[in-house]
């Protein structure tokens, strides 16, 4: 019978392994590319591989069908024309802030004192014939009654007329001030509203180019990008070359431990047996 060793399994090569495994991983990447990057065609157009798989050269190509290919024609060279109409619309548009040419209007700028006088002067132009009417009619009453300039009488009588003369002028004197402050307020009124004219022209001016530009910038048409279906993917797993080696390993690693340990054990009996048969052979 031929003598078995007793040296323990040699360790594997980690570089030999890593090496192997390597290549596994590499070969799976390239079995996965190949079951995923499939040719592809839909109605918009196609999808292809070219180059080898793996290498600088592999690409993607995507081609659309002549309709498709039309319309992103047209929407491109529109886009561009849009483009330099944007650019030019750009250099019209206000850098600067915006600011509010003159001053809000107020009350105070309206003086209507010429037209309250005018207004007084009228009424009195048209009161005048009756006033000089009551004071020839007073007169004539005051000498009817026999009452002379001077008497008690008299001036009483004066008095009580004079004031009612003077309420008359009075009401003719608030009437042109209200009609002064009407006026006035009307004044205003049409000043606000020039002036919000005024500014809404303004805003108009300002706006206009920044309308403008926007409505080239939204200006260019819809256009659908054609869509392709995802295929199903594939992942192919690398073999496990370095578990399978180290597991090897492990177990022809154990394996040999097992034998050592009862080869010792064996040998650990015999030494025993021969230990205690020592003494009997000397007797």
């Amino acid at each position: 019978m031929g003598k078995k060793s007793n040296k323990a399994p040699p360790a594997p090569d980690p570089v030999a392994t890593a090496r192997a495994q390597g290549q596994a991983n590499k070969e799976a990447v390239y079995e996965s590319a190949r079951v995923n990057q499939i040719n592809e065609r839909s109605p918009y157009g196609s999808v292809r591989y070219t180059g080898e798989i793996g290498e600088p050269d592999r690409t993607r190509i995507t081609e659309l069908d002549p309709s498709s290919q039309a319309q992103l024609d047209q929407r491109n060279q529109l886009a561009e024309l849009l483009g330099g109409s944007a650019l030019n619309r750009a250099g019209q548009v206000p850098s600067s802030p915006f600011e509010i040419q003159g001053s809000m209007p107020r009350v105070s700028d309206y003086d209507t004192s010429t037209m309250e006088q005018r207004q007084f002067d009228r009424a009195m132009d048209l009161m005048r014939p009756e006033l000089d009417r009551q004071e020839r009619r007073f007169e004539q009453t005051m000498a009817d009654r026999g009452l002379p300039i001077g008497a008690e009488a008299y001036d009483d009588a004066r008095g009580q007329f004079d004031r009612s003369r003077d309420d008359m002028v009075k009401g003719a004197a608030f009437d042109a001030m209200r009609a002064g402050q009407a006026e006035q307020s009307r004044l205003y009124n049409l000043g606000r509203t020039e002036r919000g004219d005024q500014i809404n022209e303004q805003l108009l001016t300002r706006q206009q180019p920044m309308n403008e530009l926007a409505a080239i910038l939204q200006g260019s048409p819809a256009f659908q990008n054609p869509s392709f279906g995802s295929p199903a993917q594939y992942q192919v797993a690398p073999s496990d070359i370095m578990g399978a080696t180290f597991n090897k390993y492990q177990g022809d690693l154990n394996a040999w431990n097992a034998q050592n340990q009862s080869r010792n054990a064996m040998f650990g009996g015999l030494a025993q047996l021969g230990s205690a048969a020592i003494p009997f052979a000397f007797k």
